[in-house]
């Protein structure tokens, strides 16, 4: 018996599935015509996903310098696309409740309506700052791409159900394995081949023209269906639709790695690594899963995979309990992928000896489409609302584990698994880190955590280190340190971190204050640490998208206040408000805002330094902090810079003992010769390397891949 019709209480679906081969027997010519329509039917629906997949961080590409550039906007239109795959789904599963030649008409009519919209280009009139833009990215993506990417969402599934109907192939659950494969194939071309060769209105043109050349193969399609209607039989005709229980467990084991998946990639990229692309691999193993279970030759075994997800959920309750346990950044982020692809497998795994027969699948599809967007909505719209910090993965993880120990005990497994055990272990952990405020000691500190908030743009924390050499408050976001402040009266005002005396910036400006009072402007707040520096008669004028942080830089530091220079703070995307604003004639223009795992692209690119260079004074310097341990961006800040300013040093500091200055990077670029030949200067600076690739950086191209250290 073929695998693949096996329902739930183990009884075969007949009749519907097997009955085009008896007509199709003994016909070579029929047999050919099905084997080639099948073939379209695969074509069709690997090139839909691969399309759907590639549109996603194409127009999030596109739009992201419009709503400051940070992770937050990934997370957003991961919920639009979810809440859109929703959409397509639930419009698949009304169509095909329709007669046959609704559906045909209604699928043709939805491929041409769409391609009057193409290209895909979202409007300039977007471009405008918002302090909370997750209503306008949402209303953007509705009206630049909705429609088609919700005709995309909903062809999979109305191929797949169609196809039983019309050809000898026994099972449509093959074509769900592939449109993950093409999701797939998508996810990896993207950032590995389209994004380092094609500019973004070149990924527009040539992706239209794909979607043109989708469109044509789909009507065909539709225009088949449309001309055998009257011979194939009825796949949803006499068929009972599926328990509300049985509905209901579709829903959660959907929900649980839908969730898993954005609460592991921001655990990933905020308390493990900071590195851009460490979005890739979980979102890819999640897809693997999906192709894995549903591809038929029985990968998902269960009593294996369950026992490892046993093993998992201790291992996970442990790292998250104690988050001073690591072996290494690689090993932690090879040992948080595998838990996730093993709990992708169990979730998934269970979710295909689930499916129904041909005549459900479109209600299992909705079901799947629902749980998924459930699971993204908790974790990017929920959690950071209810939730101080980012508790989302202990909690999940506790809903996951609860979710398949009651699945595994109701069917007599739960023994073998010791889900239970593993369940109630995940749950301490999560109680343990929500409600600990307070680290004990280590390495003869002991840290005070003052308070924790979040928003839009992220996760912030501040907290009081004390030791026997002094006490220091600290503000982090993640795991990121974005300013240190000493608390002894006398000391308060040292500039600490990345912003020492012996840092790029650090330098630049006690040259700068030789030719007396001066204007500085800054990109990115912080803790304020900068403002140490200001004397009487200077200007310092600091640009902020996060309204939480300059809250947390007024109330918990006093960097601001003590401040000598006059200190004005503007609130915004920082290269928006510089763009529309008149010249400032800036002796220095500070750029501090690449701490974390998303890169503000758009504060890089060429276009970016022209609005500089508009705003320096005649021999001003910009300075750029680069440091990132997964990125060499300074050549591709020289070379913007030589394009619009001038000469470019590159200033690294080690800070070697120097307790409170972090390791840092700074580019400083200024068209006036003489700024370098400062002695200091001379000894702390270097060229800096060329940029590899021919292209440098503008709004229309950017290529992280080939900036990553290798």
């Amino acid at each position: 018996m073929d695998p693949a019709l096996e329902t739930l209480d183990g009884s075969q679906t007949v009749g519907i599935d097997r009955a085009p081969d008896l007509f199709y027997e003994g016909n070579r010519a029929a047999v050919l015509a099905a084997r080639l329509r099948s073939a379209a039917f695969a074509a069709t629906v690997f090139a839909g996903s691969f399309l759907l997949f590639v549109i996603e961080p194409l127009v999030t590409k596109r739009i992201l310098p419009w709503f400051g550039g940070g992770p937050a906007v990934w997370t957003v239109c991961f919920v639009f696309f979810q809440a859109a795959l929703l959409a397509g789904y639930a419009t698949c599963h009304w169509v095909m409740r329709q007669t046959r030649p609704v559906q045909a008409a209604f699928y043709a009519v939805a491929i041409a309506a769409t391609c009057l919209s193409l290209p895909v280009e979202p409007a300039r009139w977007w471009n405008q700052p918002v302090m909370d833009p997750t209503l306008s990215i949402f209303r953007l993506l509705t009206l630049t791409i909705g429609p088609t990417f919700l005709l995309l969402s909903c062809s999979g599934p109305l191929l797949q159900a169609w196809k039983p109907v019309i050809s000898a192939e026994a099972s449509p659950w093959y074509l769900f394995a592939l449109s993950n494969l093409g999701s797939l194939a998508g996810l990896l071309s993207y950032p590995l081949l389209i994004e380092s060769r094609l500019g973004l209105r070149d990924q527009i043109r040539y992706w239209s023209t794909g979607y043109g050349v989708w469109a044509v193969a789909a009507m065909i399609l539709a225009a088949d269906r449309y001309s055998r209607m009257k011979t194939e039989p009825d796949a949803c005709k006499n068929v009972a639709g599926p328990a509300f229980g049985l509905r209901c467990m579709w829903v959660l084991l959907s929900a649980c790695p839908s969730a898993l998946l954005l609460a592991l990639t921001g655990h990933l990229t905020q308390n493990v690594a900071p590195a851009p692309l460490l979005w890739i691999p979980p979102l890819a193993l999640y897809l693997l899963s999906f192709i894995l279970c549903f591809e038929g030759r029985g990968w998902y075994v269960r009593k294996l995979f369950g026992t490892a997800a046993g093993i998992g959920f201790g291992v996970a309750a442990v790292l998250i309990d104690d988050r001073s346990i690591s072996a290494g950044i690689g090993a932690d982020i090879a040992i948080w992928c595998g838990i996730g692809f093993i709990l992708f497998m169990v979730c998934h795994g269970e979710l295909a000896g689930l499916r129904p027969v041909a005549g459900n699948l479109t209600t299992f599809y909705l079901s799947l489409a629902l749980g998924g967007a459930l699971g993204g909505a908790f974790v990017s719209l929920a959690a950071p609302v209810v939730f101080r910090s980012l508790f989302e993965l202990p909690v999940v993880l506790s809903v996951t584990a609860a979710a398949l120990t009651a699945l595994f005990c109701t069917q007599g497994i739960g023994r073998t698994t010791g889900a239970a055990f593993v369940a109630a272990a995940t749950l301490y952990a999560s109680f343990l880190l929500a409600t600990d405020p307070v680290a004990g000691p280590k390495d003869g500190w002991v840290i005070h955590e003052r308070t924790r908030a979040r928003n839009f743009y992220g996760a912030l924390s501040v907290s009081d280190r004390e030791a026997p050499t002094g006490s220091v408050r600290i503000l982090r976001h993640g795991t990121v340190v974005h300013g240190m402040q000493l608390q002894a009266p006398l000391d308060s005002r040292t500039p600490t971190t990345y912003f020492g005396t012996h840092s790029g910036v650090g330098l630049a400006i006690t040259r700068l204050q030789e030719r007396g009072p001066i204007r500085v402007g800054v990109v990115g707040l912080g803790a304020g640490v900068l403002a140490t520096y200001g004397r009487a008669g200077d200007s310092y004028r600091l640009y902020e998208i996060d309204p939480l942080a300059i809250r947390i830089a007024n109330s918990e530091f006093s960097f601001l206040r003590d401040c000598l220079a006059d200190v004005a703070i503007v609130q915004g995307d920082a290269r928006l408000s510089l763009a529309g604003e008149s010249p400032k004639g800036f002796d220095l223009l500070v750029v501090d805002a690449f701490s974390g795992d998303s890169i503000p692209v758009q504060l890089l690119t060429i276009e970016a330094f022209r609005i500089y260079a508009r705003h320096l004074a005649p021999r001003g310097v910009v300075a750029v902090h680069v440091s990132n341990q997964f990125l060499a961006l300074e050549p591709v800040v020289s070379r913007s810079g030589f394009q619009t300013i001038g000469e470019s040093r590159r200033v690294h500091d080690d800070a070697v003992d120097r307790p409170f200055d972090l390791a840092s990077t700074w580019v400083l670029i200024s068209s006036d010769p003489g700024f370098f030949d400062d002695p200091r200067l001379i000894s702390a600076s270097a060229p800096v390397p060329p940029m590899p690739g021919p292209q440098a950086w503008t709004d229309d191209f950017s290529d992280l891949y080939h900036v990553v250290r290798r």
